[in-house]
């Protein structure tokens, strides 16, 4: 078994994993919200459940990157050698484009790729600049131990930009990035593995994505959280009532 295979296999546990532990944190979350846990706990979970997502996303990229019959060893390491984990992103997405429409060098663009495919590939590009930016920036605050205040890239000054984001999330808000980044990362699963797939599933896929993006802008914390408490209530209502 060859050593890509391994690492292969590697991410794949590695992914599995993950997303048993997202399961249950999203359960304690939940839980929490339901029993109207004290604001500091729900904090706390959401900054796990935060680093979990963007720990996810990058195993989910290298899961991509090691399955047989996608990226050549050239374009792999092209991919790894970006400065962050958006940029590597971007730059599978950019590759993935390239190799679909055997465009080695040259800009993309609607002259080389098509007018469709073109907007294909900004709209990727988009989603990954304003969805899953954020949450790759508060991973890397929080795994650098700046679990309340982050800090600059020069380490001089608190970030009051991050500081928003992070007293800004809330559960239904990750709940739905998470969403978006699992919508966006099947579909560049699909672009980098077959062509066919993308070209078969794109406007199901990205509309499922349009979908989790609307709900993000839209649906309200407090609304999901009346929700969980009345039906926590509903629930032991009906336990108590005699037969």
């Amino acid at each position: 078994m060859s050593a890509s295979t391994n690492m292969y296999r590697y991410h794949v546990k590695n992914l599995k994993g993950l997303e048993k532990t997202i399961d249950d944190i999203e359960a304690v979350v939940r839980d929490s919200i339901r029993y109207n846990d004290s604001r500091k706990n729900l904090k706390s979970f959401n900054r796990i459940y935060a680093f979990l997502i963007a720990a996810w996303a990058e195993t989910r990229l290298n899961k991509i990157l090691y399955e047989t019959h996608t990226f050549s060893e050239t374009s792999v390491q092209a991919i790894k050698a970006q400065n962050n984990q958006l940029d590597t992103w971007k730059k599978a997405v950019e590759l993935a484009f390239r190799q679909h429409h055997s465009v080695p060098r040259a800009h993309l663009t609607d002259r080389n790729i098509g007018v469709t495919h073109a907007a294909k590939f900004h709209a990727l590009l988009s989603i990954l600049e304003n969805e899953l930016k954020t949450i790759i920036q508060v991973r890397n605050k929080l795994a650098h131990g700046q679990w309340l205040y982050p800090l600059n890239y020069e380490m001089t000054e608190v970030s009051e930009e991050m500081c928003r984001e992070l007293n800004t999330e809330n559960f239904l808000s990750l709940k739905f990035k998470f969403q978006i980044i699992k919508h966006l990362s099947d579909i560049i699963h699909d672009l980098v593995v077959s062509q066919s797939t993308f070209e078969r599933d794109f406007e199901s896929k990205f509309r499922k994505l349009q979908n989790a993006k609307t709900n993000l802008e839209t649906r309200k914390y407090e609304d999901y959280k009346t929700k969980l408490i009345n039906r926590r209530i509903y629930g032991e209502q009906q336990r108590v009532q005699p037969n």
